[in-house]
């Protein structure tokens, strides 16, 4: 994950991944907010949320820490479970709309960069257009990779928990209530305390390099045919 150190020795980077996230941010929410819409929830459309505007979605703080410590997060979109026919199946689509939006996002950057590397559109461009586009296309690659992984962990506030909620019985989804408050420092702990992060995370977060590889075979047979 991007980091403080990385921004510092690589500036240049800054407006890229300010870019990326606004995309990834705004997919995630619009992707919870159409889901909701459908199945029968006015909320999101009632709040505004039902738009891909970066503005409708932005949390300023969440996009710092991103840039800071590779983690944050936007304006959660709020839903109305009764208004779902069948409340806890469609609430479990519903945080799962958000990770898999991400999820083809990265899936479409990789289909763009193969199909950029394999066309003859980098034999017109200048080097540094070039460059470009292959950072541009890295970093969205990378970041949604990041927001698909970081919302499926099962600990509060992400999508994972949420869905996770819904698979226990209600006395457990209860009890797990009381301790929610929690999430986030344990997220914390997970990772700044390096030794922690070491060990858990860092191989979750590996993961981003298997996406790649399961991609790539997905995708290159189409360029070869």
């Amino acid at each position: 994950m991007s980091g403080f150190q990385t921004l510092i020795q690589n500036p240049e980077y800054i407006p890229f991944i300010l870019l990326v996230l606004l995309f990834a941010s705004s997919l995630h929410e619009f992707a919870h907010a159409i889901a909701a819409f459908a199945f029968g929830d006015p909320t999101p459309k009632e709040q505004g949320r039902l738009s891909l505007n970066p503005r409708k979605h932005l949390d300023p703080i969440g996009m710092i820490m991103f840039l800071l410590l590779g983690f944050g997060w936007a304006k959660p979109i709020e839903t109305d479970p009764r208004n779902f026919k069948y409340p806890r199946t469609m609430s479990v689509l519903v945080s799962l709309a958000g990770p898999l939006g991400n999820l083809f996002l990265a899936f479409l950057s990789a289909v763009i960069s193969i199909w950029y590397t394999f066309s003859d559109f980098p034999n017109h461009w200048s080097e540094g257009t070039n460059a470009a586009i292959g950072v541009f296309l890295t970093f969205l690659f990378h970041y949604n990779m990041i927001w698909f992984l970081l919302n499926l962990l099962p600990i509060p506030p992400f999508d994972g928990y949420k869905i996770l909620k819904e698979f226990v019985p209600a006395r457990i989804h209860y009890k797990l209530a009381g301790y929610e408050q929690f999430g986030i420092f344990i997220f914390f702990a997970l990772i700044i305390v390096n030794p922690l992060y070491e060990h858990t995370l860092s191989y979750y977060f590996e993961l981003e390099t298997d996406f790649m590889f399961w991609f790539s075979n997905i995708i290159f047979p189409w360029f070869r045919m």
